[in-house]
């Protein structure tokens, strides 16, 4: 008997702050929690977006938020893929993981050069964005072009751009 109070004297002695802390975030209004979740964004004077167009110039739109997960699959890997070349086909995280990261945890150097892209990585991203692509648009593509847009907000609320460039073409 002696033992399960004890235990349960060292369980709730653990789990009674955490229940505490849980209890009065739940009555928290969700305005004070927003941080969890997202960060504040400045406002610039100008915005990066990505136009993707395919045959007969028809773009891709999300028109609803729950495509969101697809708008994130085309658009992060592009931007990781666009900064690589831009990069001269090194991937931006590898310096940082070389020269940084695998000095302060030497248990994982062998492990560093799985954590990046390298060369036959960024090969495959054509073809397997356009896969990705007609997946979502239901129908095989012959022919992808991304443009690169800066858009601005004009004083009246209007968006206009600024400059467009095609910065891939996917045959």
């Amino acid at each position: 008997m002696r033992k399960a109070s004890s235990f349960f004297a060292s369980c709730a002695f653990f789990l009674l702050p955490a229940w505490g802390q849980i209890s009065f975030v739940w009555r928290l209004p969700l305005f004070f929690l927003w941080n969890l979740y997202a960060e504040r964004q400045p406002s610039r004077e100008q915005y990066l977006t990505y136009e993707i167009i395919y045959p007969k110039r028809r773009f891709v739109n999300f028109r609803h938020s729950w495509n969101g997960f697809q708008e994130v699959m085309l658009t992060e890997p592009l931007q990781q893929y666009l900064s690589a070349r831009a990069n001269g086909g090194k991937d931006p995280w590898q310096d940082y993981l070389e020269n940084y990261w695998a000095l302060k945890h030497p248990g994982f150097r062998s492990l560093v050069h799985h954590l990046y892209n390298g060369p036959a990585d960024y090969a495959q991203f054509p073809a397997w964005f356009s896969r990705y692509l007609s997946s979502i648009v239901g129908s095989p593509l012959s022919r992808i072009q991304i443009l690169a847009k800066t858009l601005k907000f004009e004083p009246d609320g209007r968006i206009s751009a600024v400059h467009a460039d095609t910065v891939l073409v996917i045959p």
